[in-house]
């Protein structure tokens, strides 16, 4: 599984690049990940956002995701317009489970790293696997389009609030289910894939 090259932002002077990192199972990608993470690169003044996908996520293991790389596929397509947006595979191309920790010490190094979550997940961070040393190699950005932004002042973290965007994945795999349009909802690639493939749409029941 081929990943895309990073796109930067750099400005020549030798400095490190400051790249964020935008978790997800992506189930589907939709345009409220899209709007989320560009609001973010533009506000944070990030050189490019990799768009990890989560393979198996812990924290959703209580259903049935769409096939790995049917997601993948609808990631590295749904990004083509924007090339500020990177889709990484490094949890794919990863064995056992996916850590966030896991990941922040394959992508960092040689650029700064900022972790880009949302408020729901900042609520949680003290109990993620390793959580002080996510803290330690990533500044944390909380993205909130509610705008209720927890405590991220004395916590010395970064705060981006969005517009509010009434999109989710469950909304989108309802109505795919039932048949309905998607259109508006996610890109136009991803639309395709979908009808192509299929994917959220319920099997016809069987005669009697």
């Amino acid at each position: 599984m081929s990943r895309p090259a990073v796109q930067e932002r750099g400005d020549g002077t030798g400095r490190r690049p400051r790249v964020g990192v935008f978790g997800g199972s992506f189930d589907p990608l939709h345009n409220g990940h899209l709007a989320a993470a560009s609001w973010a690169a533009d506000s944070l003044e990030l050189d490019s956002v990799l768009m990890v996908l989560a393979p198996d996520p812990w924290q959703k293991r209580d259903r049935v995701l769409a096939p790995v790389d049917i997601r993948w596929e609808m990631l590295v397509k749904g990004c083509v317009a924007n090339p500020v947006l990177v889709p990484s595979a490094t949890e794919i191309e990863r064995d056992g489970p996916t850590y966030t920790i896991d990941t922040l010490e394959v992508l960092g190094g040689s650029q700064d790293l900022v972790l880009i979550i949302g408020a729901d997940a900042a609520r949680r961070i003290d109990t993620w696997h390793r959580s002080e040393d996510v803290l330690r190699c990533a500044e944390i950005a909380v993205v909130d389009r509610a705008g209720e932004l927890p405590n991220i002042e004395e916590r010395g973290w970064l705060g981006v609030e969005l517009p509010r965007i009434d999109i989710s994945s469950t909304l989108i795999r309802d109505r795919a289910a039932r048949g309905l349009s998607v259109t508006g909802l996610v890109p136009a690639a991803v639309e395709s894939i979908m009808r192509a493939t299929g994917t959220y749409r319920e099997p016809p029941e069987p005669a009697d």
